[in-house]
């Protein structure tokens, strides 16, 4: 057996046994997300509108009254807490730093909620703060349901 065949040998029944725990114990769940999109694109303003439908699966055991979701080009806005990071830290991105205290307001990144609605009935409670939608749900979704969130935006991509 060469040195190498003999080392890799070694090396897999090594870690043969730590994969063992990295699997999911009986008590693991993920929830079950599908998207439908269709944007529209303006590309000289950097800029899109869409609309999604996202059918929600609650494959956990608790029941949801809130959903949460990411607005990643809202980070991208003089005085958003990724721009009071980049100058405030010892060692920042360089990529950033004060870039983003800098930008006008057509090359600043964002994404504005149009409406939304569960099962086809408009949700009127909702918040965004910083990158984060808050949705609070008109029914909850039970554990084993599925909703149907609609959600319709408009963004601009950052320059």
């Amino acid at each position: 057996m060469h040195t190498h065949t003999r080392l890799f040998s070694l090396l897999l029944m090594g870690w043969l046994p730590l994969l063992a725990f990295t699997q999911p114990g009986p008590g693991y769940w993920q929830q079950q997300v599908d998207y439908d999109i269709a944007i529209g694109l303006d590309v000289k303003k950097h800029r899109f509108k869409g609309d999604q439908t996202i059918s929600y699966q609650n494959n956990s055991p608790d029941t949801l009254n809130q959903v949460f979701f990411h607005l990643q080009f809202n980070a991208f806005q003089p005085g958003s807490a990724m721009d009071i990071r980049s100058n405030t830290i010892v060692d920042p991105d360089s990529r950033v730093g004060s870039r983003i205290q800098q930008l006008n307001d057509d090359e600043i990144g964002y994404t504005k909620i149009i409406s939304l609605a569960q099962d086809g009935r408009t949700l009127q409670n909702w918040l965004v703060t910083g990158t984060i939608l808050q949705i609070n749900l008109n029914k909850p979704i039970l554990p084993g349901a599925t909703a149907i969130l609609s959600m319709s935006f408009s963004a601009q991509v950052p320059i």
